[in-house]
């Protein structure tokens, strides 16, 4: 009698905690796209929903980069200048943490699909105790990702404004080839098959490529995208320079990698030495659309990486960042871009 008089306590007070954080989540998110919209030029009072918000936010054709020269710069706002948006996340991840195994859905404007859309959140690629945000976030309709759909964002919204521009992404199959190629049919995709094939080739109709040895003449491409690619390099000053030699002048080089913008120097975790991998570290692998094992990670990407990218020949390097309610972007979802 005791135990269960206690449990439907229990059961009581996780309800009413749980209450309460979706009462919060609710008030950040109408302080936080009040605050959007304004930026954007917008009055708040006069807007009757958040879909109208959404719709209103849209039309203005406006989207603020936050854009940051250095990673010194980029970690004083992530640590200290989000303080309402991370408050929003991590009431959202007790929430999830408090439903699991039960995802939960958010409404944002996806900038793949170019609609509003529901984009699920849940446990997967956290630690258990929080959303990945940076994983996580998927659109209903298109599947991408939070990171995936900045991308989008980047390209569509600040980067390309004409046709005819040459696109390269370090992948294939997957949903975000899939948005890139619709917008931009000519754009070449490729996957990492295995070292005993030849750069260029085609099996079963995926396009092998080598990061370290690409098949592509100099200067063929005005945008190259790699997401979340260049931490499982064996090599990583020598695909960089790689990159560098496939972009015209004046491309851009826009990727991702998970950033470990609070440590000065990037970790090598493992080498190739005399042909053999050698593990600097416990192997951590991540997943792979072409491979069920995974890819090994070889290094953990810390601030230094911009100095990679100007040792490699690219004479302007930028963070670029987006915290957007109205588009569904939380965690403040960054990508790199570097012009050459």
């Amino acid at each position: 009698m005791l135990i269960s008089k206690l449990a439907r306590s229990l059961g009581i007070v996780r309800k009413t905690a749980l209450d309460a954080a979706i009462a919060e989540q609710e008030a950040l998110k109408a302080e936080l796209a009040a605050a959007e919209l304004k930026a954007a030029g917008f009055d708040p009072e006069k807007l009757t929903s958040l879909e109208a918000a959404f719709k209103a936010d849209i039309a203005s054709g406006n989207m603020e980069f936050r854009q940051f020269d250095n990673a010194k710069d980029f970690a004083d706002y992530i640590l200290n200048q989000r303080t309402i948006p991370l408050r929003l996340e991590r009431s959202l991840s007790y929430s999830v943490v408090q439903n699991a195994p039960h995802s939960e859905k958010l409404i944002g404007y996806c900038d793949a699909c170019e609609q509003v859309q529901p984009l699920l959140i849940d446990l997967q690629w956290g630690d258990g105790t929080e959303v990945s945000f940076r994983e996580r976030a998927v659109c209903g309709k298109c599947g991408l990702n939070t990171r995936q759909r900045f991308i989008m964002a980047y390209i569509r919204h600040a980067c390309i404004a004409h046709t005819g521009i040459r696109i390269y992404a370090q992948e294939q199959v997957t949903d975000l080839f899939k948005a890139l190629n619709k917008d931009y049919p000519d754009t070449i995709g490729s996957e990492y098959l295995g070292p005993d094939i030849k750069p260029g080739a085609v099996v079963d109709g995926i396009r092998h490529e080598d990061c370290l040895a690409l098949s592509f003449e100099d200067a063929s491409f005005d945008i190259v995208i790699s997401n979340d690619v260049l931490e499982h390099v064996a090599d990583l000053q020598a695909a960089l320079a790689e990159l560098f030699r496939v972009l015209a002048p004046g491309g851009r080089l826009i990727f991702t990698v998970p950033f470990h913008y609070d440590t000065e120097k990037t970790v090598r975790r493992a080498g190739i030495e005399n042909g053999a991998l050698t593990h600097y570290l416990s192997p951590e692998y991540h997943g792979n659309p072409v491979a069920d094992e995974g890819s090994l990670v070889f290094y953990d990407i810390g601030a230094d990486i911009f100095d990679y990218l100007h040792e490699a020949g690219f004479s302007k390097v930028q963070i670029v960042c987006a915290d957007s309610l109205v588009r569904g972007y939380y965690g403040a979802p960054s990508l790199f871009v570097a012009v050459k």
